[in-house]
């Protein structure tokens, strides 16, 4: 190992660390951001260390993410992370792929994405949706994305599904839902409405009426 400014370690040699020693050179800055670093971490302890690693080392991190294989238990803990803003969270999710999302990470994705814009790859963003069960912010999530993108029918369709009963009747053609009346429900039908994927829609004594395209 070699020893350089400060006490700073700068590399690994050998692996004869136990995971407290090393948590012990994380939590004192004694170890450099470098790939080497990254990797042996990642390769060599839980995804805890390396978060604690990334954490301490945050600003050389965001500048040199690449040192890093990201993955779905990574970004799970990144984003629970308190040393992370929802800017900088944002920038680890673009960097995963649709086969990195599992539930507890499409709960994350979506609750950030309630918050702070984040132009995601379209996979990426149904997956997140389709995992979650958060129905609530998956509707906020929808209305945000259908009113600030330009998305064809098909894209459309497919995030829609990703809703349960009655919001997923919304993509069959000629059927009337009856939508639970909330904010949140007016806002996205309102802008189904403005792109012209339904036809109309009525409020009544038990929610939101909607009329669906009709069969060509």
């Amino acid at each position: 190992m070699t020893l350089f400014k400060t006490w700073t370690y700068s590399s690994f040699s050998t692996d004869d660390y136990e995971e407290d020693r090393i948590n012990e050179l994380i939590h004192y800055s004694m170890l450099e951001y470098t790939e080497q670093n990254a990797n042996f971490i990642q390769n060599n302890y839980s995804v805890y260390s390396l978060v604690a690693y990334l954490e301490n080392k945050k600003e050389d991190f965001l500048k040199s993410p690449e040192y890093v294989s990201m993955n779905g238990d990574l970004a799970t803990e990144l984003l629970k992370s308190a040393v992370f803003s929802d800017h900088e969270k944002a920038d680890i999710v673009k960097r995963l792929q649709d086969t990195d999302i599992n539930e507890s990470l499409a709960e994350l994705i979506v609750s950030l994405l309630t918050k702070i814009k984040i132009n995601l790859d379209p996979k990426v963003l149904q997956t997140s949706l389709m995992y979650s069960k958060n129905t609530p912010n998956k509707i906020t999530v929808i209305s945000y994305t259908l009113g600030n993108q330009g998305l064809d029918n098909s894209l459309v369709n497919k995030l829609l599904k990703t809703l349960p009963a009655p919001y997923r009747d919304l993509t069959n053609l000629g059927k009337k839902p009856l939508i639970p009346y909330d904010n949140n429900n007016e806002r996205l039908i309102n802008i189904l409405q403005q792109i012209g994927f339904i036809s109309s829609f009525n409020k009544e004594e038990k929610g939101i009426r909607v009329y669906t395209k009709k069969k060509i």
